[in-house]
């Protein structure tokens, strides 16, 4: 009887301490998703600043998406050339790995 309650008790520090471990994982888990997240965000701030103060660039229709250092661009602008100006100005931000361009030029039926 005296070792059935000793086994018994050992299972159960076994199965605490594992379920401690899991919930310790899943913690750290959601964290690095959350930092994850918040860098991105700085990163689509930061190139949205840098737009912003970009000469020649009208930045009010351009939208800014970032993901692990790659910053998607969308949105329209009048000519190529701001379209192009947008580009070289992103990928110039500091943390960007690469820059996925999806403006289009501005058709006078868009509003």
């Amino acid at each position: 009887m005296k070792t059935t309650r000793i086994l018994a008790l050992g299972m159960l520090v076994i199965t605490l301490n594992a379920t401690n471990v899991f919930a310790q994982g899943a913690s750290t888990a959601a964290s690095a998703a959350v930092s994850i997240k918040t860098a991105n965000r700085a990163l689509a701030k930061s190139v949205r600043r840098t737009l912003g103060r970009t000469k020649g660039l009208d930045p009010t229709r351009i939208y800014v998406k970032a993901s692990n250092g790659v910053v998607t661009l969308s949105g329209n602008l009048r000519t190529q050339a701001q379209i192009d100006l947008a580009a070289s100005a992103a990928s110039a931000v500091a943390g960007v790995v690469s820059v996925s361009n999806r403006i289009t030029i501005f058709n006078e039926g868009d509003n």
